[in-house]
């Protein structure tokens, strides 16, 4: 049987909750005998919550080294995992200030984020509505790692956002989508 892994999940889903099918779903492999029992399961490949939305979710994985062991049938070349969360609902937060870490910071300088313009303008949450329904802005957590800051130059960057976390009791919902925050550095006087 082929599956696939699972991060950054909420932990309330059990992987064998998550309703995912591969296709194809059995394969035949080869692999070194030494590995034993290793491959009760082909993972073809990985899937990061914060890339599921409150849809029907497709990602593809090449068929290659990777894997481990190689596939009999050559004429398989991806394998596709459908990931159905239809049944989620989704909540947009607005300027979300939530609580900020800034990740390898000087201590010789402040940080500050513009929640107005830029990426963190709107954060989008993806889970069972009465659970959305609990989150506010103060449950967020965004984590910033300023360390490729240009500390020289005067004026916000862009940076990708490390991790942005539901910092409360709901555990069966998650934060959907890659994030980038306009940073600034200012020397402390």
């Amino acid at each position: 049987p082929t599956g696939v892994k699972f991060v950054n999940q909420p932990s309330a889903f059990d992987e064998e909750q998550i309703n995912a099918k591969i296709t194809p779903d059995e394969v035949e492999i080869t692999y070194n005998p030494k590995d034993g029992n290793k491959y009760d399961v082909l993972y073809v490949g990985t899937i990061d919550f914060r890339d599921i939305s409150n849809t029907v979710n497709t990602f593809e994985f090449a068929v290659d080294e990777k894997l481990g062991a190689s596939v009999a049938d050559k004429d398989i070349k991806q394998f596709t995992a459908t990931v159905d969360m239809s049944h989620m609902s989704r909540k947009v937060l607005r300027e979300v200030p939530g609580k900020i870490v800034y990740l390898n910071m000087d201590d010789k300088y402040d940080y500050a984020i513009d929640f107005g313009g830029g990426g963190l303008n709107s954060i989008v949450l993806i889970g069972p509505e009465e659970s959305l329904d609990k989150i506010t802005a103060d449950d967020i957590q965004i984590e910033v790692n300023v360390s490729s800051l240009n500390l020289t130059r005067s004026g916000g960057q862009t940076l990708e956002v490390s991790n942005i976390s539901i910092q409360s009791d709901v555990n069966d919902c998650w934060v959907y989508g890659k994030y980038t925050a306009n940073v600034t550095a200012t020397q402390k006087q």
